[in-house]
């Protein structure tokens, strides 16, 4: 009878743990931390709007904060979020990918092929 209660109690923990591995639906968060060279911080921004105002045209599944920061070892660095995403977003990014870089690049002047 004990053999056949830890059985039980075994296969239903075997059963259960799958499920909570799953991540809820929308939880994941995209953060990019961007360094700035010295004086190019206007147009970066002004850059960035741009990129952002494109991708809204283009029905981008993302809506980015940005914050810049102002004191400490960062410094004039940007830190930008999107937030409330699942995985696929990011997958139907990589595919969109090539215009996306293109776009980015022109505006902000970025060489990485990574946003």
């Amino acid at each position: 009878m004990k053999r056949i209660l830890v059985f039980l109690s075994m296969a239903v923990l075997a059963l259960a743990l799958p499920a909570a591995a799953q991540m809820a639906p929308k939880s994941i968060t995209r953060l990019v931390v961007v360094k700035v060279k010295s004086g190019m911080h206007q147009q970066f921004e002004e850059g960035l709007k741009k990129y952002h105002q494109w991708g809204h045209q283009q029905n981008r599944p993302f809506t980015w904060h940005f914050w810049s920061v102002i004191s400490g070892d960062r410094t004039g660095e940007y830190v930008l979020a999107s937030s409330n995403h699942d995985w696929k977003d990011f997958d139907e990014a990589e595919k969109s990918a090539q215009g996306v870089n293109k776009e980015l690049a022109a505006d902000v002047g970025l060489t990485s092929n990574r946003m």
